[in-house]
């Protein structure tokens, strides 16, 4: 009753989204769909077969080199986009979301601080994902120490700031902090953190908790140069973009853009 509740008043508060671009609210089925919707995407990210996150490198031999060829140059693109796409804003730090959870933005965050860095760029790769942390292990690193633990004092910057295989990545883990995540998100020593971090590096990446999950991720949001929301083909609904654009909305942002993944 509770979520029939919320969708009713999600879409009594819409008014001119999703329905009146004509559009119902099934399950996303391609990207053709999403841009009749009024979105913009910038990139599309191939079906792979791992069910675990990975990391997509142009030096790696798998099974299927043809797919991980297809995917390197989808992450390319995003790369070239964030690098030009702007010529008025530079977009130095990026937010990586979702509507809801299983849609893939930790491996499209991971993915895209990876292949910034192999084009000589200074990247920080941060996971502020309170609910579900993903990155550690991506790159197979212990969750602690980690963001929350700088937040809290606990620890130095210098403390949490992790190497990688890529000399050009830095690294920030996180931990599951159940009790109220939006305290930490929200919170102005969070705001000072992405402050000094930005005059550190020449991109910022970061991996959040999805909008439905967590609505104060759209501080984050509001405080970054752009933000990617992360669509599963044949999963998202239509219904979940909206409402993550209703959250972005009341930090008053009003543009992202869409990676579509699992085409």
């Amino acid at each position: 009753n509770v979520l029939l509740g919320l969708l009713a008043g999600l879409l009594i508060g819409l008014g001119t989204s999703l329905l009146s671009k004509g559009k119902d609210l099934d399950i996303v089925n391609s990207a053709e769909e999403i841009e009749e919707a009024g979105y913009k995407i910038i990139a599309q990210i191939p079906h792979y077969s791992s069910l675990s996150p990975m990391l997509f490198d142009s030096e790696k031999k798998d099974e299927d080199e043809e797919v991980n060829r297809k995917i390197v140059h989808s992450f390319e693109n995003i790369q070239t986009y964030l690098k030009y796409g702007n010529l008025d804003k530079p977009l130095k730090t990026i937010l990586v979301t979702s509507g809801f959870n299983e849609e893939g933005k930790s491996t499209i965050a991971a993915n895209i601080a990876w292949h910034l860095s192999n084009s000589d760029s200074k990247v920080l790769l941060v996971d502020a994902d309170l609910k579900k942390p993903e990155l550690n292990k991506i790159f197979k690193v212990n969750a602690t120490p980690s963001l929350a633990h700088y937040l809290f004092r606990k620890k130095e910057l210098d403390e949490i700031v992790r190497k990688t295989d890529n000399a050009n990545l830095d690294l920030i883990t996180c931990i599951e902090f159940p009790q109220n995540p939006a305290v930490i998100v929200t919170s102005e020593r969070m705001k000072n953190f992405m402050d000094t971090v930005k005059e550190q590096y020449d991109y910022v990446i970061y991996d959040s908790s999805s909008l439905c999950q967590l609505k104060e991720t759209s501080f984050i949001a509001a405080n970054v140069d752009e933000t990617i929301l992360v669509v599963r083909k044949n999963q998202s609904k239509f219904i979940e973009i909206a409402q993550a654009e209703s959250f972005l909305s009341e930090n008053n942002i009003f543009t992202f853009d869409i990676v579509l993944n699992d085409v």
